[in-house]
């Protein structure tokens, strides 16, 4: 499963954005996937999931946004 790396990828983005806000939790992850790569929407929401356990972003929302160039791209991040 070649998601679990760039899923790694996109927790660590996400973490380091909630640190810098000041925040303990991420609430939202919000992801742009492109064709490049050929990564699929659920295995990529699973992988993301599993990189998140144990860490302030388990159990975070996904949401994964189709988009017509591109890779995967961690859009934008809430935080509490």
């Amino acid at each position: 499963m070649h998601e679990f790396g760039i899923a790694r990828d996109l927790v660590n983005a996400a973490l380091a954005a909630a640190k810098a806000d000041g925040a303990t939790r991420v609430m939202l992850m919000h992801i742009l996937l492109g064709p490049d790569g050929d990564y699929v929407d659920e295995p990529l929401r699973f992988s993301i999931k599993a990189a998140s356990r144990g860490t302030p972003a388990e159990g975070t929302s996904i949401t994964i946004e189709s988009v017509p160039t591109g890779g995967v791209v961690l859009s934008s991040v809430e935080v509490a």
